[in-house]
């Protein structure tokens, strides 16, 4: 009897041992998120690994409104590479890069700053693995999804946001475009020596009702080519004979900021302040399918030019939860 005794003591004691080794373990190998969360100090992402990882998946689930759980894993892979650089975290280098060779070429260009990971364009890659599982679903709708449920996982992930698009978020129901006039086309290539142009001369002595339709593209193009210049009293600048088209430059600013590739721009965005300026003053029917397009895009720094009407104000509200952050 006193030997059984003895020998399920040790047994015990060396379940003791075997455990508190396994803890010793287990404490090197694991690592804590700045909210008290552990995480594996080698590689393991959004795991269900107790209450954090089944938490995390169930809210991917819902908000995501996907079921297949190889997908959600390699969205929550995408998401801990974000996370991980926005706070600090090493990353194994050779899953980044088996992550990166899974990616689309355009996206891939975006997933680093040269040699430097780029949080953004990892959201943006999430974005495109909730578009192939929702290619129905409206383009912001899909963004707005991926960044919510990035920040349910991760609430302590900072202020992470998508880039701003370089072309402008479709507008419904938009007129056809003006063609482009033979007469003002060399406008396109003419630059700030625009006015010297007797051409463009003759445009600002034109009554604003009578300003040919195609002008617009080229006059536009001359705008995005040009730096900030001085007012000048003899000669009356681009933007001021833009304005003189009010609403009628609609179908062309439309056309413009959502092909900016038809017509060379240099810029890496198709917003400009002065555009939105423009857009500003006009009726509500135009002016409100824009910046509703904009900040569908990203372009938030437009806010600045919202008329202090009702419907900009709601337009303000329904972007506060935006990918982008909130427009203001």
């Amino acid at each position: 009897m006193f030997q059984r005794l003895i020998i399920a003591a040790l047994i015990v004691m060396g379940i003791i041992m075997l455990s508190r080794i396994i803890r010793q373990w287990l404490s090197g190998n694991l690592r804590r998120r700045d909210d008290g969360t552990e995480i594996r100090g080698q590689w393991e992402v959004v795991n269900p690994l107790g209450k954090l990882g089944a938490n995390a998946f169930r809210s991917m689930r819902q908000t995501l409104e996907i079921n297949t759980d190889d997908v959600l894993h390699r969205i929550g892979a995408l998401y801990e590479v974000a996370y991980r650089k926005v706070k600090n975290i090493s990353i194994d280098p050779t899953e980044l890069r088996n992550l990166a060779a899974q990616a689309t070429d355009t996206v891939r260009l975006g997933l680093f700053n040269e040699k430097d990971i780029n949080p953004a364009g990892w959201m943006s890659y999430a974005v495109e693995c909730v578009r192939d599982q929702h290619p129905d679903l409206y383009v912001y709708e899909t963004r707005r999804r991926t960044m919510t449920a990035y920040h349910q996982v991760f609430p302590s992930g900072g202020r992470l946001t998508l880039l701003p698009d370089p072309q402008l978020a479709p507008v419904p129901n938009t007129p056809a475009p003006p063609g482009i006039d033979s007469n003002y086309i060399h406008l396109i290539d003419i630059g700030p020596a625009y006015m010297d142009d007797p051409v463009y001369q003759s445009l600002c002595d034109t009554p604003p009702e009578q300003l040919p339709d195609g002008a617009m593209l080229p006059l536009l193009h001359v705008l995005y080519t040009i730096e900030d210049q001085e007012k000048n009293q003899d000669i009356i600048t681009i933007d001021t004979l833009l304005a003189r088209y009010e609403d009628r430059l609609y179908p062309a600013v439309v056309e413009f900021l959502s092909y900016p590739e038809r017509y060379e721009s240099q810029r890496t965005t198709a917003y400009h302040p002065v555009v939105f300026k423009l857009i500003s003053h006009w009726p509500q029917a135009f002016a409100e399918s824009l910046f509703r397009a904009a900040f569908e895009s990203g372009w938030n720094k437009g806010a600045q030019f919202l008329p202090n009407e009702g419907w900009a104000k709601d337009l303000i509200a329904a972007f506060a939860d935006s990918p982008y952050g909130p427009p203001k």
